[in-house]
């Protein structure tokens, strides 16, 4: 008894000395980040503002656009193609996840003492130069895993690859994941979405081997398991200072595609202000000019481009005649056309307002409303119901 007493307290002086190491908690090998964006009334970019218009050729000036007459070599020249901005938009602020890392295999500096000398006229063979790498076969390991935990499969994105493997990259290079949002580079690549999240993670001196997809996929678990998300991109990149891994998912709200009529008849109203305050007649409203106007950002919608001659129906005098019947020469003296496009807004916020305040702020549209030689006006607004929205004005000087 007396000698088990006397161990004991042997054990307890060890530890208070510090001979005897308490165990280490075991922190995770993986630094992350995420952030997410959401679309909403605000717009989703944080650029300068400027006009939601995608941007066209260059403008016709009016002075230069003269009435065509039947059979010319420029009949189709009366449009007034003016030049736009793309819209920048503000970026929601976005949650944050961060975990710490510790290094591994940190090699203890050799005692001089201690060190070998090598033989004179030797010398160590020149190891393999080490081959930075993106390593797309753990990529699709991951998406494996994640589709195994959804109802629904995401959908892999070649553009969100794109921008995931730049992201993946750029945490290697800065051994960091506190990098910017992707929004913009989305933006240079056309990749339309409503909402989207990005992570990171950095692997510091890692191997792929020593890489377990399930931790991947369990850092971030509750983004990959939303059902609101259907397109990722994800990029792993190896180097010698380790692994790092980023991705992007993203998703669609969905609308009920609508034509939005009593929007269309308020731009009337505030074309007609505008231009009695410039001393123009005011325009009649024309329900051929909003069937030509309708079918026009229809067909843009369906066919994803912006631009007033067409792939599929040709130039503006053919739109008119091939949507509404309206014959340059016969019916029309004169024809033009002003479109917009604008996305990342709720329906609510496309008012009558807001196209014509785009309109009226690009030199080319506002010219073309408050073209004098114009006698009628029909409007077409569609929005799509991936949040994306068209509008377009048809003007013509009918034939007396």
């Amino acid at each position: 008894m007396r000698k088990t007493i006397l161990y004991l307290l042997t054990v307890v002086l060890l530890f208070s000395a510090g001979c005897i190491k308490r165990p280490e908690l075991y922190t995770p090998p993986a630094i992350s980040e995420h952030a997410e964006t959401t679309a909403s009334d605000k717009p989703l970019y944080s650029e300068t503002p400027s006009p939601d218009l995608i941007p066209l050729d260059s403008p016709v000036p009016v002075d230069d656009a003269e009435p065509v007459t039947p059979g010319s070599k420029d009949a189709d020249l009366p449009t007034q193609t003016a030049g736009t901005e793309e819209n920048s938009q503000e970026q929601s602020p976005a949650p944050v996840i961060n975990s710490t890392a510790k290094p591994k295999n940190t090699a203890a500096p050799i005692p001089a003492d201690k060190a070998t000398a090598k033989p004179k006229g030797t010398s160590s063979p020149t190891p393999a130069p080490f081959k930075n790498a993106y390593l797309d076969s753990m990529a699709r390991d991951i998406l494996s895993t994640i589709n195994k935990h959804r109802n629904s499969n995401l959908e892999w994105s070649s553009k969100l690859e794109t921008a995931a493997k730049e992201r993946a990259r750029e945490v290697d290079q800065k051994q960091s994941v506190k990098i910017g949002d992707s929004s913009k580079r989305l933006e240079e690549l056309g990749f339309s979405y409503s909402f989207c999240s990005y992570g990171q993670l950095l692997y510091a001196s890692y191997k792929p081997s020593e890489i377990k997809v399930n931790d991947v996929f369990n850092e971030f678990s509750g983004y990959f398991t939303d059902k609101k998300y259907s397109d990722i991109g994800i990029g792993v990149y190896h180097s010698q200072k380790g692994i790092s891994i980023a991705f992007i998912i993203s998703g669609i709200e969905k609308h009920t595609p609508i034509y939005m009529s009593d929007v269309e008849k308020g731009v009337l109203t505030l074309v007609n202000a505008e231009r009695q305050k410039a001393g123009a007649a005011p325009l009649e409203w024309c329900e051929i000019a909003r069937t030509i106007a309708r079918s026009k950002v229809k067909e843009m919608y369906d066919n994803d481009y912006f631009a007033h001659e067409s792939p599929y129906t040709g130039s503006l005098e053919n739109q008119f005649k091939v949507f509404g019947g309206l014959v340059l020469g016969r019916d029309a003296s004169y024809i033009g056309e002003n479109l917009a496009y604008a996305k990342g807004y709720k329906q609510s916020s496309l008012t009558a307002e807001y196209w014509v305040n785009q309109w009226m702020n690009s030199k080319g549209h506002r010219e073309n409303i408050l073209n004098p030689a114009y006698s009628h006006m029909g409007v077409g607004i569609f929005f799509g119901e991936d949040g994306r929205a068209y509008a377009a004005q048809a003007f013509y000087k009918k034939m007396n």
